[in-house]
């Protein structure tokens, strides 16, 4: 049994034993139902449509966004833009504006791997090459247990 009490509180029975209030942005719920007597609280979220609403235009970011992002002065930006090394937008021949995922694959493609990294790389073909022939010998791969 749900009570609203008034704007933003309100008491919901879910037994004799427990039950959950909320006041404003936060609930709290008691629960005495296996004698452990439980009380827990948490901060409610916003709904999903409501942050996915907000996502939308969280994810178009404009020229001084960008430079945060990249660290990088309005001139350089110019420059990627101009050497189409990043993806912009130019809706009504206004402001650029750039979508965030396009972005993001900017900086995926000018990663600089880590030492772990290429040391992986390494073993990987390292692995791969195990199936090919010996391109001196002709021989194939074998390798030596001892």
């Amino acid at each position: 049994m749900k009570i609203n009490i008034r704007d933003g509180i309100s008491i919901d029975v879910r037994s004799d034993k427990s039950l959950y209030i909320t006041i404003g942005n936060y609930t709290y719920y008691i629960d005495d139902s296996t004698g452990e007597q439980i009380m827990d609280h948490w901060e409610n979220k916003k709904p999903v449509e409501e942050k996915q609403e907000n996502n939308k235009f969280q994810e178009i970011m404009s020229s001084r966004d960008v430079c945060k992002m990249l660290n990088v002065s309005i001139d350089t930006l110019n420059r990627y833009c101009m050497d189409s090394k990043i993806t912009f937008y130019k809706p009504n021949g206004g402001n650029r504006l750039f979508f965030k995922k396009d972005v993001l694959n900017y900086l995926k493609n000018h990663r600089h791997p880590s030492k772990a990294d290429i040391k992986q790389e390494y073993n990987d073909q390292r692995e791969i090459s195990k199936s090919f022939p010996d391109e001196i010998t002709g021989l194939w791969y074998t390798s030596k247990t001892s």
